[in-house]
C-alpha cells in the first residue's frame, strides 16, 4: 500500500497523495499484504479533513492547499502492534488498536479501541441477526480532551448501551453518531426503548415528559447534546 489518502476532484483527477506510513508498510508486509488493522481513516472537524493514517497513531490535518499538519500521535507504548509482534497476535494479546471510526468535537476526540485482553470491562452487546444473543467484545470507548491532554477510556455503563452516563436527566447512556459543525454531538433512539427507559428510577421529569408525548412508532428519536 503506497497511499493513506489520494484527493481527487469532482472529474476524478488525482490532486494530492498522501504517503502511507513505514511503519504501516512494514506490518502489512509481515501479514503477507492483508489486514482487517491496518486501515487508514479520514474523518472532518468543521470541513476540514483528517486522516489517521493507518496504525501508527499520527492523526494530521489537510489544508486547501494540501499542505499537512500532524495534530496528534497516539502513543501506545509496550501495547503497540508492530512488525515484529503482529504475527502471534489474538484476542489474548496485550495489544491495542483503533476500531471504526474517530469523531472531533471543539473539546474532544471520541475513539472505539479493541483492548484485547487488556478490557477490564469488556462491551456486551446484541448480534445484528438474532437480537436475543448476547456478543462480548474487548471493547472499549475513549474520550482525549483536547485543552486538557486528558485520555479517559468510557466503560460500557450497563449491557447493551454505550458511551457516556447521563447525569443529569438520567437516560440512556449516549456516543454520537454525528458530530456537527457548530458543536452539537447527535445521536439516536428508538421510540420504544426512549419510553420504556422514563419507566426508570432516577430519570429527570424533563425526560419522562418528552416520554410522554411520543407514541412507539416516532422513529428515531433524534437526541442533540453539547458537553460542557
Amino acid at each position: 500500500m503506497e497511499y493513506s489518502a489520494i484527493i481527487i476532484d469532482s472529474t476524478s483527477h488525482i490532486l494530492h497523495k498522501i504517503d502511507y506510513p513505514e511503519s504501516g508498510r512494514a506490518l502489512l508486509a509481515a501479514l503477507g499484504g492483508f489486514t482487517s488493522i491496518q486501515d487508514s481513516y479520514l474523518f472532518s472537524y468543521k470541513g476540514v479533513p483528517r486522516i489517521m493514517r493507518a496504525q501508527d497513531g499520527e492523526i494530521i490535518s489537510i489544508a486547501k492547499d494540501f499542505k499537512t499538519d500532524t495534530l496528534y500521535i497516539l502513543n501506545y507504548g509496550k501495547y503497540k502492534i508492530t512488525a515484529d509482534n503482529v504475527k502471534g497476535m489474538n484476542n489474548q494479546s496485550p495489544l491495542i488498536h483503533r476500531h471504526l471510526n474517530i469523531m472531533e468535537s471543539e473539546d474532544y476526540l471520541f475513539f472505539l479501541f479493541n483492548l484485547r485482553s487488556l478490557a477490564h470491562k469488556p462491551m456486551v452487546t446484541l448480534a445484528k441477526q438474532t437480537l436475543d444473543t448476547e456478543v462480548i467484545q474487548p471493547l472499549s470507548y475513549a474520550l482525549f480532551n483536547k485543552k486538557s491532554g486528558i485520555f479517559t477510556l468510557v466503560d460500557q455503563p450497563e449491557k447493551y448501551e454505550k458511551g457516556m452516563v447521563d447525569d443529569l436527566g438520567g437516560g440512556p447512556a449516549f456516543w454520537p453518531e454525528y458530530i456537527s459543525n457548530d458543536g452539537y454531538m447527535i445521536s439516536y433512539i428508538p421510540a420504544l426503548d426512549f419510553i420504556n427507559y422514563s419507566q426508570r428510577e432516577g430519570c429527570s421529569r424533563d425526560f419522562k415528559k418528552v416520554a410522554s408525548t411520543l407514541k412507539e412508532t416516532d422513529n428515531p428519536v433524534m437526541v442533540f447534546v453539547k458537553l460542557k
